[in-house]
C-alpha cells in the first residue's frame, strides 16, 4: 500500500485526524515543562496529523516510507521532513514534543528495539519535553483469526482491503490482500506486516530506561492508550 500513498489515505479515511491532533495539543500542553514549540512527529505518514499540528508547532516529520514522505511533503510544504528509521536515526537537535502515533511503535518488533527506540526518542526530547506513543495492541489483549475489510468507493476508482490476524511468537502477523480497480484495469496485490506485541508493562520499563517519566492514558487517542513520558527538567 505504501507505493500508493493516496491508497494510504484513502483506505485510513476514517481516522478524525483533526480531532486527534486537537487532543495531542492539549495532552502536549499540559504536560511538557519545556517552554519551546518543536515537534517532532516519527512514523509521520502523510502528514496528517502534521497538518492539523503545524497550527500549533514547528513540526517536522520522519519516516522509512519516500513515497508515504513525498505525500507529507506535498501536504505540509512549509515542514520538514527526513527519511529516516526511528530505531537509528540522529538529527542532532531537541525537540518540546516527539510523537509515534498509530501504533507505528509495533514496527520496531523485538523489546531490545523497544528500549533502544525509546532511547532516540528521549535524546531527541528537550529537558521538560514529553514524548507521547500510541501503542499497538498490548500482548494480552491481542485477538487471533480475526478477518476484517475496509472499502473504498470513489468515482475514479475503488479499493478493498482485507486481512487476517495470527500470532507468530511475540509477533502479531496481519495478512493483507488489496484489490484496485479503475476503468484501466484491476489489480490485486499482497502485504504481510510483522508487529512486536509487548505488555504495558514493558512499554514503561522502555520508558523508564530511557530516563522517562511515564503515566498511562487508558483511552488515548483512539481507544488504544497513550503512553506520556517527560524528560527531567
Amino acid at each position: 500500500m505504501y507505493r500508493r500513498p493516496e491508497l494510504y489515505d484513502a483506505i485510513y479515511s476514517f481516522k478524525d485526524y483533526k480531532k486527534e491532533a486537537d487532543l495531542l495539543h492539549q495532552i502536549i500542553q499540559s504536560k511538557k515543562h519545556s517552554t519551546g514549540n518543536k515537534l517532532l512527529d516519527i512514523a509521520c505518514g502523510t502528514g496528517r496529523h502534521i497538518e492539523h499540528l503545524k497550527q500549533h508547532y514547528e513540526c517536522e516529520g520522519l519516516d522509512t516510507s519516500p513515497q508515504l514522505l513525498k505525500a507529507a511533503r506535498d501536504r505540509n510544504p512549509e515542514c520538514h521532513f527526513i527519511e529516516g528509521d526511528m530505531c537509528f536515526f540522529e538529527l542532532g537537535r531537541w525537540f518540546d514534543a516527539v510523537v509515534c502515533l498509530f501504533s507505528a511503535i509495533g514496527y520496531v518488533r523485538t523489546f531490545d528495539a523497544l528500549k533502544s527506540t525509546l532511547m532516540r526518542f528521549a535524546v531527541h526530547t528537550a529537558p521538560g519535553g514529553v514524548v507521547l506513543v500510541e501503542p499497538w495492541v498490548f500482548a494480552n489483549q491481542y485477538r487471533e483469526g480475526l478477518i476484517s475489510m475496509n472499502t473504498v468507493d470513489e468515482p475514479t476508482y475503488k479499493v478493498a482491503r482485507m486481512n487476517t490476524t495470527r500470532r507468530e511468537g511475540d509477533f502479531a502477523v496481519m495478512d493483507f490482500r488489496y484489490t484496485f480497480g479503475t476503468s484501466n484495469g484491476i489489480e490485486t496485490w499482497s502485504d504481510r506486516s510483522e508487529l512486536g506485541l509487548f505488555t504495558q508493562a514493558e512499554y514503561e520499563v522502555a520508558f523508564g530506561e530511557a530516563g522517562l517519566e511515564t503515566e498511562f492514558d487508558e483511552q488515548g487517542l483512539i481507544g488504544r492508550g497513550l503512553l506520556i513520558g517527560r524528560k527531567p527538567d
